[in-house]
């Protein structure tokens, strides 16, 4: 026959985890084990896990960020750009002067579209010009785009490079030279422009 100690002791809840082990040890004579919940070490900025030291206090990672490299580039372009405007090179001034013809030439091609009537390009000796044809089949000079002329000592060929409402172009090749230099700016029949050496 069971006695009601014995059955109030054999339904008895087992004990907590982790204190039936360690109970288990000290009578065994062996260490006493904790158990703790593992925590994951910290992320960086980055997103890379930095370990921790014996103080539990986190490393900190020396390094840039992306606002300063981006900050460092920027100026190492300025200043290159900078040196690179200051020296000298043969045929720049030819070159220079290219890059302009080239930019009113699109800026003809474009007022053309815009305003829905032809309008010209006219080269001489001495520069260039932006014309727009009027009532009466009369090329008037067009008040936005001034005139431009030439240093001295360079020349362009006499040429008129007309675009209609569409913006295509008469093809042609206009080459401006100088004490030996020279620059070359292309007009397609599409109408595209471009400036490079000669």
């Amino acid at each position: 026959m069971t006695s009601a100690t014995g059955t109030s002791n054999a339904h008895q809840l087992p004990p907590p985890c982790g204190e039936g082990d360690s109970a288990a040890a000290e009578r065994g004579g062996g260490s006493r084990l904790s158990f703790r919940h593992a925590q994951p070490p910290p992320r960086s900025r980055q997103g890379a896990r930095v370990a921790l030291p014996s103080g539990g206090r986190e490393l900190h990672q020396a390094g840039f960020t992306l606002v300063e490299l981006t900050v460092a580039m920027l100026i190492i372009g300025m200043a290159s750009a900078a040196l690179l405007l200051s020296l000298p090179a043969p045929g720049g001034d030819v070159r220079r002067q290219a890059d302009r013809l080239a930019a009113h030439a699109a800026a003809a091609r474009d007022l053309a579209i815009s305003c829905g009537c032809a309008v010209r390009l006219a080269t001489d000796v001495a520069g260039w010009q932006v014309l727009r044809l009027a009532s009466g089949n009369a090329w008037l000079p067009d008040p936005n785009l001034k005139p431009t002329a030439l240093p001295a000592g360079m020349a362009l060929p006499v040429t008129n490079i007309d675009f209609d409402s569409t913006g295509l172009a008469t093809p042609a090749r206009l080459l401006i030279s100088a004490d030996g230099s020279a620059a070359a700016v292309t007009i397609d029949a599409a109408g595209g422009v471009r400036a490079g050496a000669a």
